[in-house]
């Protein structure tokens, strides 16, 4: 089975294999009164990240880069945009978030395959038995149809990936609250839209140049006959991000004019011969620009580097290489193209990184006996970041699957050692140890890669989980070597999930949590959006256990939905916060407080974009308001606050729309 399996899962799905479930996973960018569990006590462990301060994969050896260059909205309406090389080692392909991707590692031997979408990757596989899809990481995911017809993703916290065969849109990604991303296109993204009027319209060279390119070949990987127009049809130029209450764009067009200047990204692609001329012909200084919104570039540059014979012997090797040389250039190309340094524009001027790179070997017994050479090419020897220097080792030990080390500019020493599981793409025991004394262990009979263990400065913690992944109990072991080992207790934090899945919006999210001094926090959701609805807390000196309380209502966004039109109601609503409540000195009851005027009531109001525009106090019978102006963008300009609380009668709400 491991022999199905490409290497390039094993260092390009760091985050899908080794991320320890979030319960509190919130798909929100700004989160101020958007309510979500505490987790205080028993959240994820530590991130095991596999990129250092450099931004080198200490496994692949390889440089990655990510870089956000576009936002329009705020609150639960807003779409950013970001690119990232995907660990690749340059900058050639474009991949944002919005690139939705299904691949069989080996569709005709091989029961696996892998979900791309945006910057996530989810792993499944086929049951023989009944045909039906699983996810590696058992955490409650599912999908159904297949890579030829329209099929439907959903991942542990309830966003739905659909993909569909009509229809103006390819794809369409609906949030647990009712959001939804609709994205034109299969080979490229052409347009993205939202069911709260904002857009990201994608222009691409070969619609300005209507070049003779056939969508069969520039759709393909890029050959001598069509090395530019491959770049120029699959490679935006520019992306503009725009609400559509002032400006409206057909999905099906490649080219619009806008009655006012929107943000946008510029985009400068070297062409293929630059990055990968044959024979090492390319530039030595092929550079990929991206100019952001207020001018300001980044540059990536590249050059071509040739793999070679490493200039050192691999180690635990003794005696010499032996006569003749091994073929150290199997399995790759002679020359390889990689960014050699990096430009960004930051607020204090232009910021610098460099990277060296070099061959290393290592050896492979077979047989006991017979020893074979390899060499993996042109990894990352030393990373300069604004003067401070990074090292690397990348020699490869037969015992592990991956490997790798680095040192920092203060001496502090990372290292990764990776053993094959069973699967042949998980991990299923790996340690990470740095200069900061954290130290990772992956439970070895677990296929879905929980991590059973980590130990920060000398503390160790143990983890348990629930059948889908999410932390159950985390156990602080104390150090039984003290003087009187009696006197000291592991503490314990526990939480509890709902035992079937039978609501993915709110299964993965904790029904209680109980601190390491067992106090107990309980949560309720709201089931049609899985929105935290209730949370009552432990209890205080006077016996009460204070709660708070959010409603929700189903809003729609207005704006232009056609060339020429006027705004209208989308069709599609969306679950928002409308309502937020809590006792000041007595107990909650079911519909309010036990104590007259002890409750306290926020309203929250929304523009057509459904921004954040009014944020209204109710309590005692007065009320204070505060009024927020925002712009097309979703930027606040203007922010109003009553400087004395208004006296209010009845269920009456001041509003600041």
């Amino acid at each position: 089975m491991k022999s199905l399996i490409k290497t390039a899962v094993m260092l390009g799905l760091t985050s899908a294999l080794l991320s320890a479930t979030s319960s509190a996973q919130t798909y929100y960018k700004e989160g101020d009164v958007l309510p979500s569990p505490g987790l205080e006590g028993i959240g994820a462990p530590p991130e095991l990240s596999l990129s250092d301060a450099a931004g080198v994969d200490i496994i692949s050896g390889l440089p990655g880069f990510t870089l956000n260059d576009l936002h329009i909205g705020s609150g639960v309406s807003q779409l950013s945009h970001s690119i990232t090389s995907q660990g690749t080692g340059h900058f050639w392909g474009f991949w944002d978030d919005y690139r939705i991707r299904f691949e069989y590692y080996n569709e005709t031997a091989s029961p696996y395959f892998k979900m791309d979408y945006g910057h996530k990757s989810k792993i499944f596989y086929r049951d023989p038995a009944d045909g039906s899809y699983n996810p590696i990481k058992e955490d409650g995911s599912t999908f159904s149809g297949s890579r030829t017809e329209p099929y439907l993703f959903t991942d542990e916290q309830g966003v739905e990936v659909e993909r569909h065969d009509s229809g103006p849109w390819r794809f369409t990604i609906t949030y647990p609250n009712g959001f939804k991303v609709y994205i034109k296109g299969n080979v490229r993204v052409g347009n993205v839209m939202t069911n709260t009027g904002l857009q990201l319209f994608y222009e691409y060279e070969s619609d300005i140049l209507d070049n003779n390119c056939p969508v069969s070949e520039c759709s393909q990987y890029p050959h001598a006959d069509w090395d530019d127009p491959y770049k120029q049809y699959n490679f935006p130029i520019k992306i503009t991000a725009l609400n559509n209450r002032v400006d409206y764009c057909s999905p099906n067009s490649d080219d619009c004019s806008f009655s006012r200047t929107w943000p946008s990204v510029d985009y400068s692609w070297p062409t293929w011969g630059d990055m990968f001329g044959a024979n090492g012909t390319g530039l030595v200084d092929a550079r990929f620009t991206v100019t952001g919104v207020n001018g300001e570039t980044t540059t990536y540059h590249h050059k071509q580097y040739l793999a070679r014979k490493p200039d050192e012997t691999p180690l635990n090797l003794n005696d010499e290489l032996p006569d003749p040389l091994p073929d150290f250039s199997r399995g790759g190309n002679y020359y390889h193209t990689r960014v050699f340094k990096v430009k960004s524009a930051t607020s204090s001027g232009n910021a610098t990184t460099t990277y060296d790179y070099r061959d290393f070997s290592f050896e492979v017994v077979r047989d006991r006996s017979v020893k074979e050479y390899h060499a993996r090419h042109n990894l990352v020897k030393e990373a300069i970041v604004d003067g401070a220097s990074y090292t690397y080792r990348h020699e490869l030990s037969q015992e592990y699957r991956q490997f790798g080390y680095a040192t920092t500019p203060r001496g502090n020493l990372s290292g990764v050692l990776a053993l094959g599981g069973a699967y042949g793409f998980t991990i299923p025991r790996m340690f990470l140890k740095t200069g900061n004394g954290i130290q990772l262990d992956y439970d070895e009979g677990q296929e879905s890669n929980r991590l059973e263990k980590s130990t920060e400065y000398g503390k160790t913690a143990v983890y348990e989980y629930d059948a889908r992944g999410n932390i159950t109990k985390k156990t602080w072991e104390m150090d039984n070597t003290q003087s009187n080992p009696a006197s000291y207790t592991d503490i314990i934090y526990e939480a509890g999930y709902d035992t079937d899945c039978t609501n993915i919006k709110k299964c993965n999210k904790p029904n209680w949590i109980i601190d390491g001094k067992g106090n107990q926090t309980d949560y309720e959701y709201h089931p049609q959006s899985g929105q935290l609805s209730k949370v009552t807390r432990p209890a205080n000196d006077a016996g009460i256990r204070p709660q708070t309380r959010y409603t929700y209502e189903q809003k729609y966004a207005s704006f232009i939905q056609s060339e020429g039109g006027s705004a209208t109601q989308s069709g599609d609503p969306i679950w928002m916060l409308t309502k937020e409540s809590f006792c000041m000195k007595g107990s909650a009851t079911a519909n309010g407080c036990a104590l007259t005027n002890d409750e306290v009531v926020t309203h929250y109001q929304y523009d057509d974009n459904l921004f954040l525009t009014g944020i209204i106090e109710i309590a005692e019978g007065k009320a204070r308001k505060t009024c927020l102006q925002r712009n097309m963008l979703g930027q606040v300009v203007n922010e109003t606050r009553s400087k004395d609380w208004l006296t209010v009668s009845g269920s009456t709400v001041p509003q600041c729309n």
